[in-house]
C-alpha cells in the first residue's frame, strides 16, 4: 500500500496566522486542476485499458522517472530563497512515492551540459513553458531522451513581492507535469496570495508554506484512490 504522505496545510495556517499579526491580508487560492483530455484519450487507448476502462484513474498517467525543474523571476527572488524553496520542492515530490527516480535540475544540467546546444534548448524550452505555456515537444522529446526520464515537474515562481518587484504585495506559483515524449502538459496547479498593504515581512516562510501545499495538491490529485487500494488487497495477487 502506498505510503502516507503528511499534507502542509498546518504549516499554512501557521504561516497565515503570522501574516495577519503583521499586516491586513487577503488570501486567494486558485488551482487549474486540468488533465490534458488528448494525453488522457491517449493512454486509455492502451490494451491493458480498452477491456477494463474502469481500471484507469490519474495515477495510470504518472511514469515511472521524473525531473524537477524551477523557474524564477529574474532579479527579484534572492538566490539563498531560490535554493531553499527548490530544495523544498524537490523533497516533497520525492516524499509522494509516485517515482522510482526524481531528477533534481542541477544534476540534469551536469548531463545536458555535455550537448551545449540541448542545454541552451532546454532554457529556450523552460521559457516558452513558463511565458506562454506551451510545451515544445521538438525540445521535450530529445531532453527527455538524453536524461532518460518520462516526465517533467517544472516549479514555476510566476510572481514574488517585494518593494522593487512588478508585484509589490502578490505571491503566485505553478507546478506542472510535462510528458517529455508528447509534449502535453498533463496538470497544472496554481496558488496564489495577494497581501493588503505592505509587502510580505517574510515571503520565504510564505513561499514553502505554500509550494508544499501546491505538491500536496498534485499528491492528491494523482495518488490512487483508497477504494480501489481496498478492492485490490481484498482481491489478492492470485485473483
Amino acid at each position: 500500500m502506498h505510503a502516507k504522505f503528511h499534507p502542509s496545510f498546518l504549516l499554512l495556517i501557521f504561516i497565515f496566522s503570522l501574516l495577519f499579526s503583521s499586516c491586513q491580508t487577503t488570501t486567494s487560492i486558485d488551482y487549474s486542476d486540468t488533465l490534458s483530455l488528448l494525453e488522457e484519450n491517449r493512454i486509455r487507448e492502451k490494451e491493458e485499458y480498452k477491456d477494463n476502462p474502469l481500471d484507469f484513474e490519474s495515477s495510470n498517467m504518472l511514469a515511472r522517472t521524473v525531473g524537477v525543474f524551477y523557474v524564477f523571476p529574474r532579479e527579484e527572488v534572492p538566490k539563498d530563497s531560490q535554493i531553499s524553496i527548490a530544495k523544498n520542492i524537490f523533497k516533497q515530490v520525492q516524499n509522494t512515492q509516485f517515482f522510482d527516480q526524481v531528477l533534481d535540475e542541477d544534476e540534469a544540467d551536469k548531463s545536458l551540459k555535455k550537448d551545449l546546444e540541448l542545454y541552451y534548448s532546454k532554457s529556450v524550452y523552460l521559457d516558452s513553458l513558463a511565458s506562454v505555456s506551451v510545451s515544445d515537444k521538438e525540445i521535450s522529446n530529445p531532453v527527455g531522451k538524453a536524461l532518460n526520464i518520462d516526465q517533467l515537474i517544472v516549479f514555476q515562481m510566476d510572481l514574488w513581492p517585494c518593494d522593487s518587484c512588478i508585484a509589490k504585495n502578490i505571491m503566485r506559483m505553478k507546478l506542472r507535469l510535462v510528458d517529455l515524449d508528447t509534449g502535453a502538459i498533463i496538470w497544472t496547479g496554481i496558488h496564489e496570495m495577494t497581501t493588503m498593504g505592505k509587502a510580505l515581512s517574510d515571503p520565504d516562510l510564505l513561499a514553502i508554506g505554500l509550494s508544499s501545499t501546491l505538491v500536496d495538491t498534485f499528491y492528491h490529485r494523482f495518488r490512487k484512490k483508497w477504494h480501489k487500494l481496498r478492492f485490490f488487497n481484498l482481491k489478492g495477487p492470485n485473483s
